[in-house]
């Protein structure tokens, strides 16, 4: 905004300059040279835009600014930098943020200078969390830097939606992704866990009954193909890009797994919009792998609307329950999606292809790194916490060899009997708790206010920007007590500690109107797929883990910061063997 407030300004000093303020001499300016009018413009430009910078980074936010009284970190060591570069070096994206929280404990927002002195305010308390999430939820939108962090590549989704736009987009995709949709794509969900076991019993038999592997890698590709499979009904790595050396799954990773050179980039291109400008290849195959995803996704969306248009013409354009993809059978959120977009024409309403694939976008990399980061994070516990790892498997062996199970009772329900169970699991299901509070995926998200605003006490000028990170609640002593930085799932069982906490003290999924959409999809996959490894699996320990976890002081290992969620810094690299029953 900077820029374009002083472009025109300087464009309106050049032509009283150039004219004498006369209506005549404006009216004759072609006859003033391109050249000098083009001086003049920049010499304004120039100089007020280096004045309006000084005036925001070294006069606005230390003197003027009506932020400036709150509490926060006041060790800005390196000049224009604020917190950005103590951010960048600590052990996570969260670590600092954390330590602020847990030293003012009962500040609303906690104030911090980040790239160029720009004034940012982290949600601290959950009464913070519930105005900004819930109270005032369409009063604060996502800032422009999230948009290039994030939008180039999922688009103008749900993520982005504002007001009335964010309710019709959640109306429309609630029924997508409800829990009757879940159980409905069941089978989808469930052959995928079975891939995965599959998978790693023929690298264990190659492996004479035990292996090591990356659990990062194995369970990124793995949960990978299953949201292929749940949200466009087919596997990625045959969605082909116009260069035939690549596919779906190359430029996918090329975008996630970005050199560092490209990841300076892209943290640059937040601040600085300079993604355009840029020459390097480390940018423009960045620029190229965004486009080849959604050009992809929007051809799988043309492909899937003409096979259910000949379905449906065949089917003497009566209602057909059977419609599906060629390798989902209809069990696929895409197929789902095309078919609401039918019942919405008969309420004057319309989805266009473009927001479809928008929407399977940002749920393609929200489900997949989210559950593959939970997935990593749980069996680094369960490595280094073997009798967490022997309580929840005698847990999970019990319901896999007991009628409750519906795949020892064929005549049952398959598909809802299935989500039941698990559900109903309570040490599974704290387990689960407990890895995405102590270990939540989304490490950051942010916000900014659209108008002033105050909220609990605090005055929030329009602009202002939020950055909510969930570890700050999720990890807060006066919110979990002083072990909030241990893992311990039987703190669930606890009606006291949950009445204190309150639902505004768990913050894996945010909450409110922008709660995440995925929710519940998330949660069963994550507890499905722990079900399927520990009850053919024993998961141990590795010397990577054992001196990883020695030179972090013997409760984490290194962490990737920045990075698109939480992971470990390099392989986590644990021993896989077959499970006996009974051993």
């Amino acid at each position: 905004m900077d820029i374009q407030i002083t472009a025109l300004l300087s464009l309106l000093e050049t032509l009283v300059t150039i004219t004498g303020g006369s209506l005549s001499q404006f009216l004759s300016l072609t006859q003033a040279t391109p050249i000098a009018i083009l001086q003049t413009f920049l010499t304004f430009f120039t100089i007020q835009y280096a004045l309006l910078k000084i005036y925001r980074t070294t006069i606005y936010p230390f003197y003027l600014s009506p932020l400036r009284h709150l509490l926060g970190p006041k060790n800005n060591n390196l000049p224009l930098l604020g917190q950005f570069y103590a951010i960048f070096k600590s052990s996570s994206p969260f670590e600092l943020p954390v330590k602020w929280a847990n030293t003012w404990p009962e500040a609303p927002f906690i104030r911090y200078l980040g790239l160029g002195n720009a004034e940012l305010l982290v949600m601290n308390t959950p009464e913070a969390h519930k105005a900004v999430l819930q109270t005032y939820c369409y009063d604060f939108v996502k800032p422009e830097i999230f948009a290039r962090a994030v939008g180039e590549f999922v688009g103008e989704g749900i993520l982005f939606a504002k007001g009335v736009e964010h309710r019709r987009l959640r109306r429309i995709l609630q029924n997508t992704l409800s829990v009757p949709t879940l159980k409905r794509i069941m089978p989808t969900l469930r052959q995928g866990a079975a891939n995965l076991t599959a998978f790693l019993n023929k690298e264990i038999g190659d492996a004479d009954g035990k292996m090591y592997i990356d659990a990062g890698t194995v369970f990124g590709r793995a949960m990978l193909d299953l949201t292929g499979m749940t949200v466009l009904g087919v596997r990625l790595e045959n969605l082909k890009s116009e260069n035939p050396k690549y596919n779906f799954m190359t430029h996918y990773h090329r975008i996630l797994d970005q050199s560092p050179l490209s990841g300076l980039i892209t943290i640059l291109n937040t601040t600085i919009p300079i993604r355009r400008f840029l020459p390097l290849e480390a940018n423009r195959g960045y620029q190229f792998a965004c486009r080849e995803v959604k050009r992809m996704t929007l051809e799988c969306v043309h492909q899937r609307e003409r096979e259910v248009s000949l379905l449906t013409t065949t089917a003497d354009n009566k209602e057909d329950s059977t419609l599906h993809g060629p390798e989902s059978r209809g069990r696929d959120m895409l197929t789902m999606l095309i078919q609401e977009r039918k019942n919405l024409l008969k309420t004057d309403d319309e989805m266009t292809d473009l927001e479809i694939c928008d929407q399977l976008l940002a749920f393609v990399v929200g489900s997949h790194e989210t559950t593959a980061s939970s997935l990593t994070w749980a069996i680094f516990v369960l490595v280094t916490r073997p009798e967490i790892q022997d309580k929840l498997r005698a847990e999970i062996i019990q319901f896999v060899t007991s009628p409750s199970n519906p795949d020892n009772n064929p005549g049952t329900d398959e598909e809802g009997a299935y989500y039941n169970a698990i559900e109903s699991l309570p040490y599974l299901h704290n387990f689960a708790r407990e890895v995405m509070r102590l270990y939540c995926p989304v490490t950051a998200s942010w916000r900014e206010a659209a108008k002033d605003l105050t909220i609990c006490g605090t005055f929030i000028p329009a602009g202002t920007a939020i950055h909510f990170l969930p570890a700050v609640v999720n990890l807060s002593k006066k919110v979990w007590g002083n072990d909030a930085d241990e893992f311990r799932p039987e703190r669930w069982d606890s009606q006291e500690e949950l009445t204190k906490m309150g639902p505004y003290g768990f913050m894996a999924f945010s909450h409110g109107p922008r709660v995440c959409i995925g929710k519940h999809y998330g949660q069963f996959n994550f507890k499905m797929m722990l079900v399927e490894l520990l009850s053919n699996f024993r998961f141990g320990s590795s010397e990577e883990i054992e001196r990883d976890l020695e030179r972090n002081g013997g409760r984490m290992v290194g962490v990737q910061n920045p990075g698109p969620s939480l992971r470990p810094r390099g392989k986590m690299m644990v021993s896989v063997e077959k499970l006996k029953i009974g051993v």
